[in-house]
């Protein structure tokens, strides 16, 4: 007999984004759509009351060696960085 996985792959990529993303977040874009196209970040700082917040990315199989770092200000993208880890 077949064994189903605890989870869904399909699923999972949903909740996680698509690391391959990463590359297209640009500055003017929504945080909901950051969160809807990459997904929820490793690191946030800032935020809760304050009107600028920084979320960092880690490096994952489908953006290997690259940290991203994506600026909001008010819920909008104002920076995105992306430095190469080796």
């Amino acid at each position: 007999p077949k064994v189903k996985s605890s989870g869904s792959s399909k699923a999972e990529k949903l909740r996680a984004g698509d690391p391959a993303e990463r590359r297209y977040i640009h500055p003017g874009m929504h945080e909901g759509e950051v969160l809807a196209r990459i997904g929820p970040a490793d690191l946030v700082s800032g935020g809760k009351g304050r009107k600028v917040s920084r979320w960092t990315y880690m490096p994952v199989p489908g953006d290997p060696q690259t940290l991203t770092t994506v600026v909001f200000d008010t819920g909008k993208v104002i920076e995105v960085e992306r430095k190469v880890m080796k």
